[in-house]
């Protein structure tokens, strides 16, 4: 059996990439629209984020329950469904961890992006892409 590892996380790095890719694939400053168009990909991706992000708390919300139940149940069966979970619960932490980190830079995305719309010159640089 292969396991999926990390997959929230890889998901959050392929948005991003394509999202950073659609930005810089002109040569030429975006017009206007194209800023507003960019804007709008931008919040599109981020509610995909927060959806992925959602189903991980959610997922280690009921990992958590489960475990809870769980623990009423007498020893034997129960101690290898518990240990599975118990590993479980650890890698979904782990992906929380990333998760919120990532969101964290794609917070500061958003505020930079934010800052162009509101400077009404409606073009992006180079250096606006960059952290």
């Amino acid at each position: 059996k292969k396991k999926k590892k990390n997959l929230p996380m890889r998901f959050l790095i392929a948005c991003l990439t394509l999202l950073i890719l659609s930005a810089c694939s002109g040569e030429k400053p975006p017009k206007e629209d194209e800023v507003t168009l960019f804007s709008s990909d931008w919040d599109s991706t981020t509610a995909l984020v927060t959806d992925q992000v959602t189903g991980i708390l959610k997922a280690q919300e009921s990992a958590q329950e489960l475990l809870s139940a769980l623990d009423t149940l007498p020893e034997g069966p129960a101690t290898d469904i518990k240990t599975r979970l118990e590993k479980e619960l650890q890698a979904l932490g782990e992906a929380s961890e990333a998760s919120f980190a990532f969101v964290n830079r794609w917070q500061e995305g958003a505020t930079r992006l934010n800052a162009i719309k509101e400077s009404g010159n409606g073009t992006l640089s180079a250096s606006d892409l960059k952290e």
